[in-house]
């Protein structure tokens, strides 16, 4: 930017703050805007680089559609009385038409950005909406998931103590029934031995040899017995 217009930019951007904030007239503000620019023999596209640098300065200034018709407006009245101050020439007429028709333009932009902007906030807040509720549902599934498999292990236990019992009852009733069995043949066997004669020492041999086995097989089934119990 030229020396001579960098203080009239500062003047500019500070004036166009007030009259965004209502604090200042917008024709007296421009009036005495315009006596400057025309001191200093500005033309109307320095006077519209000025606007846009002055705009570009003031974040808070843009994005609705109120501050658009209001940057619109100051400029437009600054830059008339300026044109009227320096005589209204064909040359600065023409320039001022173009700098309208950007001026539009940039405003249209700026709203569809604004627009834009708004677009993307309400989508950007369905996603987190959608997220927060994918999240609770899931929350819900491993609660549920992990209620069913501790149900599951306890349903797991309670069989296995049931066939444990099952299995220790079928065992006992086995070898009392095997017991009585093998008390039956040890008292017949007994009762073989005292009717053997002496002639028969081959069979009372047998018979006594029987008789151990058979109380071998009493010793084994205590054993299990006693097994199955410290189990």
């Amino acid at each position: 930017m030229k020396p001579h217009l960098a203080l009239l930019s500062r003047q500019y951007q500070a004036a166009l703050l007030k009259h965004l904030q209502g604090r200042e007239s917008c024709a007296a503000t421009a009036n005495w805007l315009a006596r400057r620019a025309t001191a200093l023999r500005v033309a109307t596209l320095d006077l519209a680089r000025i606007h846009e640098r002055a705009v570009a300065g003031l974040p808070s200034a843009r994005g609705t559609d109120r501050a658009a018709r209001r940057l619109k407006s100051f400029f437009n009245e600054v830059n008339a009385r300026m044109l009227d101050k320096q005589g209204r020439d064909g040359h600065g007429v023409a320039d001022l038409n173009r700098l309208k028709t950007a001026l539009v333009r940039r405003t249209a932009q700026l709203a569809a950005a604004n627009r834009e902007l708004e677009s993307g906030i309400v989508r950007r807040r369905k996603v987190e909406a959608a997220l927060k509720k994918s999240e609770r549902h899931d929350s819900h599934l491993l609660a549920a998931s992990l209620h069913i498999q501790h149900g599951l292990r306890k349903l797991t236990h309670k069989l296995l103590r049931a066939q444990e019992g099952k299995r220790k009852i079928a065992s006992a009733k086995l070898r009392d029934d095997v017991a009585q069995s093998l008390l039956g043949v040890n008292v017949h066997l007994f009762s073989l031995k005292k009717q053997a004669s002496a002639k028969s020492r081959k069979l009372a041999s047998e018979i006594a040899s029987t008789q151990r086995l058979v109380s071998r097989s009493k010793t084994s089934i205590r054993r299990a017995a006693r097994s199955d119990r410290t189990a």
